[in-house]
């Protein structure tokens, strides 16, 4: 994608790893998505390995 800055620079987003890459969530589905980390630290094993999975599997 190509966004365009309000000052008319061009912004890309056509690769990974960028610094000012970003991810969006929408307000619908943000407390969900805090709910299933909160569910996936709480409910797993009890080593930070089991820990890490599950929030891996989010």
């Amino acid at each position: 994608m190509k966004f365009l800055c309000e000052c008319g620079h061009p912004i890309y987003d056509q690769t990974d790893y960028l610094p000012y890459k970003a991810h969006v969530i929408s307000d619908q589905d943000w407390f969900n998505f805090l709910d299933e980390i909160d569910d996936a630290i709480e409910k797993a094993g009890l080593t930070p390995e089991d820990k890490e999975k599950a929030l891996m599997r989010i």
